[in-house]
């Protein structure tokens, strides 16, 4: 990912522009992405290892585990790079998702859905591919998903979603007064969707001495 751009940005052009999927497939997608790892590629969840029931943590975007961890890791490795390269993981994504063939039907059928059924949408993805069995976890995923297709993946704002560096002229849509060029956003209060939210954002590589994150203009 070129530094300052946006995850959930690249994500949605990534599913959209390079796999040719549905606006409402790739909300659905990405409304479960944002419930698993708030769209973060440096994601990692060793609950389940410590409590014995995984041999592994699960890591990345899709918070992958056991098998699924094992084959993103050794796809990373192939390629020469780490498990939480953006790329890696979604091509992964994308390998699992056209190749297994579970996974290839939850993939179809969301790709039939229309606006108004993105709610089964997501539904269907989390049971088909993420299988988190945490159905109180629906609704947080269904608001992403609708955020990310009324937004088309532009300007979503999570904790650790954003790549260190300066972004390309294009790459910015506003900056919050706490956000000026060369910074490091300890956090800063933005609008969503009718209400204010407080989130934390950093670099991911905490060398760097700046961030730029993208915001909408609040000043």
């Amino acid at each position: 990912v070129a530094n300052g751009y946006s995850v959930p940005e690249r994500i949605w052009n990534y599913l959209t522009q390079e796999k040719g999927l549905s606006s409402v497939a790739t909300a659905a997608i990405m409304g479960n992405i944002f419930a698993e790892s708030t769209y973060n590629p440096n994601a990692y969840n060793d609950s389940e290892l410590k409590a014995g029931r995984a041999r592994n943590a699960a890591i990345g975007i899709c918070q992958w585990l056991n098998g699924r961890h094992d084959n993103l890791v050794a796809l990373a490795k192939q390629k020469g790079k780490e498990w939480n390269d953006l790329e890696v993981q979604l091509e992964h994504l994308w390998k699992e998702a056209s190749g297994n063939s579970e996974y290839k039907a939850g993939l179809d059928y969301i790709s039939r859905c229309s606006e108004a059924q993105l709610e089964d949408a997501v539904i269907k993805w989390e049971k088909a591919f993420e299988r988190s069995g945490d159905e109180a976890s629906y609704p947080k995923r269904i608001q992403a998903a609708k955020e990310a297709l009324a937004k088309q993946g532009k300007g979503i704002i999570a904790a650790g979603t954003y790549v260190p560096g300066t972004a390309p002229a294009n790459g910015f849509v506003g900056q919050t007064s706490a956000a000026k060029r060369g910074t490091v956003v300890e956090s800063v209060t933005v609008e969503t969707t009718g209400h204010r939210d407080e989130y934390i954002v950093k670099p991911l590589d905490p060398d760097k001495t700046f961030c730029e994150p993208i915001y909408p203009d609040l000043t």
